[in-house]
């Protein structure tokens, strides 16, 4: 495996669950990183721009919080605290 020969520490592949988990939590963090890059790319972020976004950020997060993934449960309760 390309892992093993690039990294001498690697003793294991990801079994599916942790592929799936990851897959899982890269799919909710792309909201946030095509959030950031629309307030980044304008000159100034108007509020009906920003409250929007941060709506949909807050409605996201409370359907993860029931999501039925232990982890990201807890996490989306962590980040509305």
């Amino acid at each position: 495996m390309r892992a093993s020969r690039v990294d001498k520490q690697y003793t294991c592949c990801p079994t599916e669950e942790e592929w799936n988990f990851a897959a899982d939590v890269v799919e909710r963090l792309k909201m946030f990183s095509d959030i950031s890059d629309i307030f980044s790319r304008t000159d100034y972020v108007t509020s009906n721009i920003f409250f929007y976004k941060v709506c949909e950020i807050r409605c996201n997060i409370r359907e993860w919080s029931t999501c039925g993934n232990p982890l990201i449960e807890a996490m989306s309760y962590d980040m509305e605290a």
